[in-house]
Formats: structure tokens, C-alpha cells, sequence
């Protein structure tokens, strides 16, 4: 679950307040209805009703496995908008973006389809802002190289293709499975992982990365230590270079940013993300609920640490 500023322009959905989005991703397994099945409601009005309950502005939905490309208004308030395989193929896949009727009237542009896996959403934020949702749907690991690779590739160009003043959401299901190396992923992965890793976790792209402060080799001091840098690297190669063409290029790119970013550094960026601007907050708010949580075992029979934990709790979840 995420929270964005709220929506530029008038009060959102009648709220006379700030209130801020409420996003979520959720893999549903299927959106399909099964003419066998007892269920008195569609999986879309059974969908609603639990986002009603968390009252969640905008849900990113994957294994929709419905055909082609549609929309539907449930009853409820909600809009359903999904991208699927063709009706003659076999439905393995499929995401869709579920979004508050409210906040789809006010939309200037609705989803954007761009296979049966990715899904892109522009919305418009306070102060000229935007943001990019992407809504995506990995291949599981039984899928050929082939299809986990193309994948890949398509979803990098999307990333690359959304505005770089742009905020970007990537939400979805990548299949994949950190294990419990909370040491190789600190402040990424919890403590409660099972499992081992699969290699999914190799492919997932990361947005743009923040460019290198090239400005520092204006000054004598930068281009020097950079020099000796990179001499004192290239040098071992030049004199035991790997046989194979491609290790060969690895190394030598992995040495050069190795030095540029050691001596120069990235450049910071004029606006960062939403949730860097807010993690000393968060981080507050999750000590308070962990102090809380600790006070309540060690007397789990007092009602007023129940309360605080209850209160601080409560908070962290707004």
C-alpha cells in the first residue's frame, strides 16, 4: 500500500480536505467467472467491496486473465480497466487497474495497455506534479528465457519513456524471491522471508539512475584524482585481460563507474521521491509502533499499552 499527494484541482471524490491517494497492488488470480461456481457475486463486486472497506483510491490488479482490452463500472463506485491476451490464447496473465469513479472522471488521460503484463497510469498531483503508476505482471519461472527476457526488455524501455520530472510508482507481482538475505537487501527486504532466492530479483530494472556530477572535472582537483583512478584500475587489466570479449567489456565499463562514482558522486536530484521526502517520518512512526509493541509484552495485561500500541498502530497506517 502507498499514499500520494492528493489530486491537483477541486476537492477529491466531495472530500473538503486533504486527503491524500491511497494505492495498492494485489495479484487476485482471476478475474474470470466460473460457470461452475457457487459464489452469489462476480469476482469484480467481491473485489469492490474490499476496497470499499479500505476505501483505496486506485488498486493495481495482476492475473486478471481477462481477453483482449475493456473497461467495466462495477457497482460500488469503482472502474475496472484491463489488458489481456487475445480470447484465443491461452489467459495465464493480465493486469488491470482498478480506480475510484470519482478519480477516473478527473483523469486527462485513462490507462495505457502496453502488453497483457504492463499497464501505465499518468496522474496529476498538486503543484504541476505527476505521477507514473506502472502496473506489471511478471513471467512466473516455468516461462522460456525467451518470454522472461523480452519481458524485461520491454518493461526498461516503458521505465525509460516515462518523464524524468515524472514521480514513478512500480507496482505488480515480479515473482520473485528474495529468501531471508536481509543483509544483501538492508532496508529493502524484512526478517520474515522463507525460501531462497530465485534470480527474478537480477532482472527487475531500477528507474533512471541519478546521473554523475561530471561538473566536478571542471576543477583540477576532481580531473587528477579521477586520472590516477582510472590509471591505477585500467592498468591491471591492460596487463591480464580476461580471454572472453564480453567479460572483458563488463570489466572495463564496472572499472569506470566504479572510479567516476567514487570520485565524483551522483548529482542530487532538484525533487526526490515522495517517500524520501517522508522517510524520517516513517521511520518515527515505525519506532513508536516497535516501542509501543514491546511495552504491550512485557505487560500484555495492561489496557493502556494496549491503547498505545492500538493509537500508534493506527497512525503508522494512515
Amino acid at each position: 500500500m502507498a499514499s500520494l499527494p492528493r489530486l491537483a484541482g477541486s476537492p477529491f471524490c466531495g472530500k473538503k480536505r486533504k486527503q491524500n491517494l491511497i494505492v495498492v497492488t494485489w495479484n487476485i488470480r482471476s478475474l474470470l467467472v466460473n460457470g461452475n461456481s457457487n459464489r452469489p457475486e462476480r469476482r469484480t463486486a467481491l473485489i469492490v467491496r474490499v476496497l470499499r472497506d479500505y476505501n483505496v483510491d486506485i488498486a493495481a490488479l495482476q492475473e486478471s486473465r481477462l481477453a483482449g482490452e475493456g473497461s467495466l463500472r462495477e457497482e460500488g463506485g469503482y472502474a475496472f480497466y484491463w489488458s489481456g491476451r487475445p480470447e484465443e490464447e491461452r489467459r495465464e496473465s493480465g493486469v488491470c487497474l482498478t480506480i475510484k469513479n470519482c478519480l477516473a472522471a478527473k483523469l486527462p488521460t485513462l490507462p495505457v495497455a502496453v502488453n497483457d503484463r504492463i499497464q501505465t497510469l499518468r496522474i496529476p498531483l498538486k503543484r504541476r506534479l505527476f505521477v507514473t503508476i506502472l502496473n506489471v505482471y511478471a513471467p512466473t519461472m516455468t516461462n522460456p528465457f525467451e518470454t522472461k527476457k523480452e519481458f524485461y526488455g520491454v518493461l526498461r524501455s516503458t521505465i525509460s519513456s516515462v518523464p524524468t520530472s515524472d514521480k514513478l510508482l512500480l507496482l505488480g507481482d515480479f515473482n520473485a524471491c528474495f529468501g531471508r538475505e536481509v543483509d544483501v537487501w538492508p532496508g529493502v527486504i524484512g526478517r520474515q522471508g522463507v525460501g531462497n532466492s530465485n534470480t527474478k530479483e537480477e532482472n527487475c530494472p531500477t528507474p533512471n539512475p541519478r546521473k554523475l556530477n561530471i561538473s566536478k572535472l571542471k576543477q583540477p582537483e576532481y580531473s587528477n584524482t579521477m586520472k590516477t583512478s582510472m590509471d591505477s584500475s585500467l592498468g591491471g587489466m591492460a596487463t591480464n585481460p580476461p580471454e572472453d570479449i564480453t567479460e572483458h567489456w563488463n570489466a572495463l565499463k564496472n572499472a569506470i563507474l566504479d572510479c567516476a562514482t567514487c570520485t565524483l558522486g551522483k548529482m542530487r536530484r532538484k525533487q526526490q521521491d515522495w517517500f524520501d521526502e517522508n522517510d524520517r517520518h516513517i521511520q518515527d512512526l515505525l519506532r513508536a509502533k516497535s516501542l509501543a509493541y514491546q511495552a504491550l509484552l512485557r505487560q500484555p495485561k495492561s489496557a493502556s499499552k494496549e491503547q498505545i500500541f492500538i493509537n500508534a498502530k493506527s497512525t503508522l497506517q494512515r
